[in-house]
């Protein structure tokens, strides 16, 4: 489990998350102290340790259920519920259906769904290998499922209907059938989805870093920097003490003024019978708008 959470850590960096080293050894020692067994805990355990910009929540949510979802829900076998004179109605019925969906009709009616390797495979034929965000996912996904032949499936479920009823299989069994059909087709949507936002992740994790990162250089260590990208930090770093020591001698010469006092001018002036002869100002503290935090 600490390779996986490891590798998850690489994906929300890869998102864009920013994760420290600390973050990282605090999410390994708050899953080793609360477990991995309930999965609610779990997810919370690693939210509170990596996560410390509600704008990164977003990236988080995606990418948990794709390092430690199950692969998506399983898919369930039709033929359980059938009788044996009516799962080999169901049997001749699926052999008359010539076609390359007969492949997806197998997979939704037996329960058993495609390998890992072939979702992959799938996945990989669809684009998966190209594909860089979220948005791109579903569209790849939407090739995937057109690739195992979902366009057509409609049609192909109402040829199945039609020859079970011809067969004699009654209504009841064929609307149970039906059913069962159509919970594994979302089933295997959702397990198709699941395997190529898995797949995206783990290969923007496993780009190296410059790939990532390009020119940002507030992402980059200072012993990675080129002589150019340390010339261009020297320069920013130069601009920005430009503009503080602007701001502190633009902070004092107000400073010298303050604020007008009315009760004070008016205690000054009763030698005067309050004529405002002399103006009192309450003087401004110089407070720091601004702290650096330089960790070399």
């Amino acid at each position: 489990m600490d390779k996986r959470v490891v590798e998850f850590i690489r994906g929300l960096r890869a998102a864009g998350v920013r994760v420290s080293l600390a973050e990282s050894v605090d999410a390994m020692n708050a899953v080793e102290a609360l477990g991995i067994t309930d999965k609610d805990v779990f997810r919370s355990s690693l939210r509170a340790t990596l996560i410390k910009d509600s704008d990164d929540f977003v990236a988080f949510d995606e990418l948990f259920p794709l390092y430690f979802g199950s692969g998506g829900p399983p898919l369930q076998n039709a033929m359980e519920d059938l009788s044996p004179d009516e799962q080999q109605m169901l049997e001749m019925a699926l052999s008359a259906l010539s076609g390359r969906l007969q492949q997806l009709m197998d997979w939704l009616t037996s329960g058993d769904g495609p390998s890992k390797e072939e979702l992959e495979e799938l996945a990989r034929r669809s684009g998966a290998d190209w594909a860089d965000s979220q948005r791109e996912a579903r569209w790849v996904t939407r090739r995937m499922l057109q690739q195992m032949g979902f366009a057509h499936l409609e049609e192909q479920l109402r040829q199945l209907q039609q020859k079970l009823q011809e067969m004699g299989m009654s209504q009841e069994a064929i609307n149970k059938l039906m059913g069962v059909v159509e919970a594994n087709r979302e089933a295997l949507a959702e397990q198709a989805a699941q395997q190529v936002g898995r797949q995206i992740a783990e290969q923007r994790a496993n780009r190296p870093d410059d790939t990532l990162h390009g020119s940002d250089l507030m992402n980059k260590p200072f012993q990675a920097l080129t002589e150019e990208e340390a010339d261009k930090l020297r320069k920013e770093v130069q601009r920005l003490v430009t503009q503080l020591r602007s701001r502190a001698a633009l902070r004092r010469k107000k400073g010298n003024k303050g604020k007008f006092d009315s009760k004070s001018t008016i205690r000054a002036n009763q030698r005067y019978g309050g004529v405002p002869m002399e103006l009192r100002f309450r003087k401004k503290k110089l407070k720091p708008s601004l702290a650096l935090i330089c960790d070399v």
